[in-house]
């Protein structure tokens, strides 16, 4: 009985806490960091403020478990590609090629779009931090992100070698938009070009974004 106790005491724990990180994401993406407040996390989540102090300490603190719950896997799976594709290239005693480069980190990207609610709600919160007038999310973000960036930057260059580092982070970083609004600016688009054919899948999607950006990345002078 008192094992049984502990087990259900740390489910519910768990529960707990499941809700609020649920709860924050969504009213993070929908309001903002700023404009969500504790109260509404705590009555959307079913919870009192203790439990969110307990578990997390600080709203702060609740939005760095958020951007966590997705960025930590993502990036693994980012990291998995990236090295595969440096392993490839060492082994076939190959310079590596900017497409397979840009590949292994755009395509596990890109998949977000067809994870369901909690990975949108992730991406609309993405594409808030960046615009954010409140620093806090956004520097939480590229907290996260920035070893992921860093070796996607130098790959770059070991597959540009004869452009500038400094192009090579323009580049890169022109890139990294138009992927971001493949992510977040599905709305936005439609609105822009109804003509857009609204029915093209990741993958398709995921060839265009390629098939447009690798040119600009390869741009000799």
């Amino acid at each position: 009985m008192f094992l049984l106790s502990i087990s259900k005491t740390i489910m519910t724990q768990t529960d707990t806490r499941q809700r609020i990180i649920d709860a924050a994401e969504q009213l993070f993406a929908e309001k903002g960091f700023n404009n969500t407040t504790m109260r509404a996390i705590t009555g959307m989540a079913d919870v009192n403020l203790a439990a969110v102090n307990y578990h997390f300490g600080s709203k702060e603190s609740l939005l760095q478990e958020v951007f966590e719950r997705h960025i930590l896997p993502l990036n693994k799976e980012r990291r998995r590609r990236l090295e595969a594709v440096r392993a490839a290239t060492m082994i076939k005693k190959e310079p590596l090629k900017v497409r397979e480069v840009l590949t292994a980190f755009i395509s596990p990207t890109l998949k977000l779009r067809d994870a369901g609610p909690s990975a949108r709600n992730f991406l609309s919160l993405v594409g808030r931090s960046l615009s954010d007038a409140d620093d806090t999310p956004r520097r939480i973000f590229f907290t996260n992100m920035r070893p992921i960036f860093e070796l996607l930057f130098d790959m770059m260059c070991e597959a540009l070698p004869e452009t500038p580092p400094g192009h090579v982070c323009w580049r890169l970083r022109f890139a990294l938009s138009s992927m971001g609004q493949v992510l977040i600016g599905t709305d936005f688009t439609s609105a822009l070009f109804p003509q857009a054919d609204a029915h093209q899948t990741t993958q398709q999607i995921e060839e265009l974004l390629l098939d447009f950006i690798i040119p600009g990345m390869e741009e000799s002078h």
